[in-house]
């Protein structure tokens, strides 16, 4: 699997982190649910308990990374008299969090950093980054969480803990390059009979794979990758009739269709809503 389509990916879907705390933490720490986001906890050092919604306590004694890919309510709590080096992010979703990204993770992952090498060199970075000045140190830390979020999708994928979806897709070893190539140029004329002839497969074959690997028909991927480009494009202030055909779409009428039947909107109806939604986002950021 390249980057390049799994950048894409990234872009598409909007991910964000912004790092809230990171350094010593004690006590106990709740985390309401929040549709709008999900959690990431790094603990580097120290014990820790993770109650879940249930109520469900799971003591962890050794360092471990955890990822709620929405906000479930739950609790961290170190134990009494005790510290733990900890980095606790928010994870967004421009697109939501039920994406093409998150659709196939579990609710809940919890790795150990003994798997994760590459996440235990960037933290230490991360680490690194309190010499430098606040000004800057912000957002240096939430890029260096959004690459850690990176090795972890990657190191699922490997370990073959990702549901039917576009993650199982690429590390699939026949249509994984097949995927990463309409990731990148999804307003090509993709037709099923000649995705099916270049990895050698008929088209009934080819399109049973596809939805037991993916979880949709090639038809269906193409469609859907072809509108999440064209909201990228028109969130850029990209014109009407330039989206439509770096979409693959012969005119704006039949990219405005497939939109509406995509999303339930027309293009200018959708980035009026998003652009509001922004807006509101900011107010209460402030």
């Amino acid at each position: 699997m390249t980057h390049a389509p799994f950048e894409r990916l990234f872009q598409q879907v909007g991910l964000k982190a912004s790092v809230f705390h990171s350094g010593g933490l004690c006590g106990q720490h709740p985390f309401t649910e929040n549709t709008d986001s999900g959690h990431l906890h790094v603990v580097m050092q120290g014990r820790f308990d993770l109650v879940d919604q249930h109520g469900t306590v799971r003591r962890y004694d050794y360092p471990a990374l955890i990822l709620f890919k929405s906000s479930l309510p739950h609790h961290l709590n170190i134990p009494l008299g005790e510290e733990a080096q900890v980095m606790c992010a928010d994870i967004t979703y421009a697109s939501g969090t039920n994406n093409i990204i998150t659709a196939g993770l579990p609710d809940i992952v919890m790795i150990p950093l003994t798997e994760l090498p590459l996440v235990q060199q960037t933290l230490n970075v991360l680490e690194d980054t309190k010499r430098i000045s606040p000004l800057i140190r912000g957002p240096i830390d939430n890029k260096l969480c959004e690459v850690i979020l990176l090795q972890v999708f990657g190191h699922l994928i490997e370990k073959g803990q990702v549901q039917r979806s576009v993650l199982s897709g690429l590390a699939h070893p026949t249509l994984g390059l097949l995927i990463a190539k309409i990731l990148q140029r999804p307003g090509d004329p993709w037709e099923v009979d000649q995705m099916a002839s270049s990895i050698a497969m008929s088209k009934t074959r080819f399109t049973q794979q596809f939805i037991a690997n993916v979880g949709v028909s090639p038809g269906h991927f193409v469609r859907t990758e072809r509108i999440n480009l064209g909201k990228t494009l028109l969130l850029q202030g990209k014109p009407l009739e330039l989206v439509a055909q770096h979409c693959g779409y012969a005119s704006q009428a039949s990219f405005s269709r497939a939109f509406m039947q995509q999303t339930g909107q027309y293009p200018s109806h959708w980035c009026r809503e998003i652009n509001l939604q922004a807006i509101h986002h900011y107010a209460r950021e402030t």
